[in-house]
C-alpha cells in the first residue's frame, strides 16, 4: 500500500497539505492584536448620518422638510399660499406662494412693505401707525386714512420759513409782498440787473432737455399733476416756447386734461390743432381765481391716469419764485397758484417763460425815475445818468445768444436757455436780448445834454417822474417822445433812438 494519497474531489491529499511551522519571534503578538481589532469592528453596526429629509433643520440648512424655521409665504414678502423646503434643504420653494409687488415691482407708484400693494408714493410719507399727528417732515399732517395733508398752520414750517396763507414761505419772499408794486428807488444799482445776470451766467439746458425733465418729473411723483406756464405778457417768443412744451408733453404720451388761460395771454388758436380743451381765467393780483382754477382741475388728478392740467398765466400768478426778484415789478399777492395746489397734496411743475424785453422796459423806466431824487444839482443828475447807463451796458455785454440754445419752437426761431430756479420744480425759460439799449435813459441823457433844456427842467423842478413817454421801437425807426408837465409848465422833446440824437423840442 502506497504512503502517498491522491487528491479526492473537494479534499486535499496528505502530500498537498501545507506544513505547519512556528511563526517568527514577535509576530504572534501582532497577529493577535490585528485579529482582536477585526473582531471588535465587526461587532458594531452603525447607520450613516442623515442631514436633509429628516424634518430636523441643522445649522448648515435653511430648512428641512416641514421645519421651515418659522417662515411663511407672507413673512418672505409673498401673498398667501403654502411655503415648502427645497429637496436639498438649501432654500425655500415659493412656487406655492402668491406673488406680490415685492417680487413683480410696481408699474406706477411704489410697493408698500406692509400691505404688499402698489400705492402712490406720497402715501408712505406718513407711517401707517400715524393718526391725527404731524409728520417729522413738516408741514405734512398725517391722517389715519387718506393722504397726508399740507397743513403748516397745524404743523409749523421747517427751518426759518413762515406759515402765511396756508403755505410756508421764506421771510424774504414775504418781505417782497408789499403794497407798493414798484421796487423802491433806493435799491443798490446792481440789484436791478441781478436776475438778468443770474439767468445768463448759471448752467443751462436746452428746451428739448427740459421737455425730457418734465416727462421724468411727472412720472417720478404722481402728485405732480399740473404744468404751470408763466409768461411776462406780450411776447410771441414766450407763447411759442409754451406751446412747444405742450407739444412735447403730447409727444411723450401725456394727455392734457384741460388748459386754463389767463385773459389776453395765449391765443386759444395756437393749441386748436392739438385738440386741447381750453377755458379762460379772469383774475386779478390776488391770485384767487388762478388758485381756484388749478385746484378744481388738478387736485383730483393722478397725472398718469387722467392727464396733466396745464395753466398758462402771467408769471406773477404761477409760483413764489417770482417774488424773489425786484425786476418783477408787479408781484402778485401770495399764495400763488402752485402753492395753492400743493396745499391739496398735489404739486405743480412751473416754467416761467422769461422774455426780458418786457422787464427791461420797466427797469429802464425805474432807473430813470430814481434820478428824480437827485435834482439838487446838474452834476449829480449827470453822474447818475452816466453810472446807470454804464451799468446797463455792462449787463448787456453778458447777454450772448449761444448757438447751442438755438431751436425752432412752434415754428418760431428762438434762443432759449433753461435754468433751474431756487424753488424746487420751478424753471426759467430765458430768452437773451443782447445789445438792447436803455432807450429811456439814453434818450433822456440826450435832452439833458442840451443846455437850454437842462436849465429849463432844473429851474422849474421838472423831474423825470413828471414826464410821460411814448415810443416806436420798430427796428431802424426807433423813436422816444417825452412830454413833461408841472405847475402849468411843459416841455416836449423827440429823440431818434437809433442814433440817439435830438429831433426837436419845445416848451412854454
Amino acid at each position: 500500500m502506497s504512503s502517498t494519497n491522491t487528491m479526492a474531489a473537494g479534499r486535499f491529499t496528505r502530500s498537498d497539505r501545507p506544513s505547519l511551522q512556528a511563526p517568527p519571534a514577535g509576530t504572534l503578538a501582532a497577529a493577535v492584536m490585528v485579529a482582536s481589532m477585526i473582531s471588535a469592528c465587526g461587532s458594531v453596526t452603525k447607520e450613516p448620518k442623515i442631514y436633509c429629509g429628516n424634518d430636523i433643520r441643522q445649522s448648515d440648512q435653511v430648512c428641512d422638510g416641514e421645519d421651515l424655521a418659522d417662515e411663511t409665504c407672507e413673512s418672505l414678502g409673498y401673498g398667501s399660499g403654502e411655503l415648502a423646503c427645497l429637496a436639498d434643504c438649501s432654500g425655500f420653494d415659493t412656487s406655492g406662494c402668491e406673488e406680490t409687488c415685492m417680487q413683480t415691482g410696481c408699474p406706477t407708484g411704489v410697493c408698500d412693505p406692509e400691505s404688499l400693494e402698489c400705492v402712490d408714493p406720497w402715501k408712505l410719507d406718513c407711517p401707517a401707525s400715524a393718526s391725527e399727528s404731524c409728520s417729522s417732515q413738516k408741514p405734512w399732517f398725517c391722517h389715519a386714512d387718506g393722504l397726508p395733508a399740507y397743513d403748516c398752520e397745524r404743523c409749523g414750517c421747517p427751518d426759518d420759513r413762515v406759515c402765511h396763507e396756508g403755505f410756508c414761505y421764506e421771510p424774504e419772499v414775504l418781505d417782497a409782498e408789499r403794497d407798493e408794486r414798484l421796487p423802491p428807488v433806493d435799491l443798490h444799482l446792481d440789484r436791478y440787473f441781478e436776475l438778468y445776470e443770474q439767468l445768463i451766467s448759471e448752467p443751462a439746458i436746452t428746451l428739448p432737455e427740459l421737455s425730457g425733465q418734465l416727462d421724468a418729473l411727472l412720472r417720478e411723483d404722481r402728485r405732480r399733476a399740473s404744468l404751470m406756464l408763466g409768461e411776462s405778457h406780450g411776447s410771441g417768443d414766450e407763447q411759442a416756447v409754451g406751446v412747444e412744451l405742450m407739444r412735447g408733453l403730447r409727444n411723450d404720451g401725456w394727455s392734457i386734461s384741460s388748459l386754463g388761460i389767463e385773459s389776453n395771454t395765449l391765443p386759444p388758436s395756437l393749441v386748436e390743432d392739438m385738440g386741447i380743451e381750453s377755458f379762460e381765467i379772469d383774475g386779478d393780483l390776488t391770485n384767487e381765481a388762478y388758485c381756484v382754477a388749478v385746484v378744481e382741475n388738478a387736485s383730483d388728478t393722478l397725472n398718469d391716469e387722467n392727464g396733466v392740467y396745464v395753466q398758462y398765466s402771467g408769471s406773477g400768478h404761477t409760483s413764489r419764485e417770482t417774488a424773489y426778484h425786484e425786476q418783477h415789478l408787479r408781484i402778485s399777492q401770495v399764495p400763488h397758484a402752485a402753492e395753492c395746489l400743493h396745499r391739496e397734496s398735489r404739486k405743480a411743475v412751473t416754467v416761467i417763460l422769461f422774455d426780458p424785453a418786457v422787464w427791461l422796459m420797466s427797469t429802464d423806466q425805474t432807473l430813470l425815475w430814481r434820478i428824480g431824487g437827485l435834482f439838487d444839482s446838474a452834476e449829480s443828475v449827470s453822474a447818475k445818468l452816466d453810472t446807470s447807463i454804464d451799468r446797463w451796458r455792462l449787463m448787456m455785454d453778458q447777454q450772448v445768444e449761444d448757438e447751442k440754445f438755438d431751436m425752432v419752437a412752434d415754428g418760431s426761431e428762438v434762443n432759449v436757455r433753461v435754468v433751474e430756479a431756487r424753488t424746487p420744480d420751478v424753471f426759467f425759460a430765458y430768452l437773451p436780448r443782447p445789445n438792447r439799449p436803455a432807450y429811456f435813459l439814453e434818450s433822456y441823457r440826450v435832452i439833458w445834454g442840451e443846455d437850454e433844456i437842462r436849465d429849463y427842467l432844473l429851474s422849474h423842478d421838472i423831474r423825470p417822474e413828471n414826464c410821460s413817454m411814448s415810443w416806436n421801437l420798430t427796428p431802424g425807426d426807433e423813436e422816444i417822445g417825452f412830454f413833461c408837465n408841472k405847475d402849468d409848465r411843459s416841455l416836449s422833446a423827440t429823440v431818434d433812438a437809433t442814433s440817439f440824437t435830438l429831433v426837436d423840442w419845445s416848451s412854454n
